[in-house]
Formats: C-alpha cells, sequence, structure tokens
C-alpha cells in the first residue's frame, strides 16, 4: 500500500473519532444542559408566579387589616348602641334617607326582636320602588350613617307599567341595640 492511501485511511479514523466525540459531547453534554436549562426556566417562572400570589396576599391582608381596624374603631366603645327605646327614630331617619336617595317606601314592617345578652338584634322590612342607582344610593347611605344597622338581604324586580320604569325593591335590614338588661338600667 501506499503511503498516501493509509494516510487517507488514517485522516478518516481520525475524522471518525472526532465526529465520535463531538456527538458523544453534543448527547452528553448539551442535550442535558438543554433540558437542565429548561427545567430552570420552568422553576423561574413558578418561582415568580408563587412571589406574585405572595405579594398579592400580603397586599389583600392589609387592606383587610386596615377595614378592620376602619369596622373596630366604628363600632368600638367610642360608638356604643342605641338604646332598644330609639327604634321610632332610626325608621323616621330610613325613611328619610330612602327619600333623599330617591326611594318611594311603601312598607316599612317591623320585624321580630332577637334578644342576647350582648345586643337586642330588631328586624326591619323596608319596601318601596326605585331605580337600582336610587337603590345604590341608599345602600350607602344605610353603610355609611347607620352603623348599628346591617343589611341582610336585598331584592328587586322590575316594576309593571305603571311604575315609569322603577323597579321593586325590597330590603331586609336588622338594627343592633342595647341588650334589654342595659336599657332598663338605664331607664332606673
Amino acid at each position: 500500500m501506499t503511503n498516501a492511501w493509509r494516510t487517507w485511511r488514517e485522516d478518516a479514523a481520525g475524522v471518525g473519532v472526532l465526529l465520535a466525540l463531538a456527538a458523544g459531547a453534543y448527547f452528553l453534554v448539551l442535550v442535558p444542559r438543554r433540558s437542565t436549562h429548561e427545567q430552570a426556566q420552568t422553576i423561574r417562572a413558578q418561582t415568580d408566579l408563587v412571589l406574585s400570589q405572595v405579594a398579592m396576599t400580603g397586599t389583600q391582608r392589609r387592606v383587610a387589616e386596615q377595614q378592620l381596624g376602619a369596622v373596630e374603631t366604628g363600632v368600638g366603645p367610642d360608638a356604643p348602641l342605641r338604646p332598644a327605646s330609639d327604634f321610632n327614630q332610626l325608621l323616621a331617619r330610613l325613611n328619610d334617607a330612602a327619600v333623599r336617595s330617591d326611594i318611594t317606601l311603601d312598607k316599612i314592617n317591623p320585624g321580630t326582636i332577637e334578644h342576647t345578652p350582648e345586643l337586642t338584634r330588631r328586624r326591619i322590612s323596608l319596601a318601596g320602588q326605585g331605580s337600582y342607582p336610587a337603590c345604590v344610593t341608599l345602600l350607602r347611605t344605610i353603610r355609611d350613617e347607620f352603623p348599628d344597622v346591617v343589611v341582610v338581604a336585598v331584592s328587586s324586580t322590575r316594576g309593571g307599567p305603571d311604575t315609569a320604569g322603577r323597579a321593586m325593591v325590597s330590603l331586609e335590614l336588622a338594627w343592633h341595640a342595647q341588650p334589654a338588661s342595659s336599657a332598663n338600667a338605664a331607664a332606673q
């Protein structure tokens, strides 16, 4: 054999070894690295999602604490419950709030009275006519001006042809007053 033929075979064998080394490096180093990189990207995205959820939860907690503080300030010892004898004044104020909100009340029905050691709860049913925005205004007024009144239920139905587009509105309220024992003690 000639020298050229041997050199070519040796060169081909060297090229084969180099190709085998390159393929080995590709399959043993680059492919696992790419898969590891993809896993790292997935973990990084999941971590970012969890961190944003933690931040959102922290914000929600702070807002809830502020709202709780506002409620505690409005209902704390600085704002004691009114005596049950103020019920008629409360009804008059609720009627005035409805008139200011452009709700025409057809019925004001006092409901059941529940006595507990902490308070007296009196149910009130209001029914009348008004628009949806007027109902929202009344609900906001009740929230802002009557801290001892809780809205239990709200219902609205479309009014008839003679109501000029006004809806039938019904509110169920609960008024919290002083317990009967403290009201009796205050009267004596």
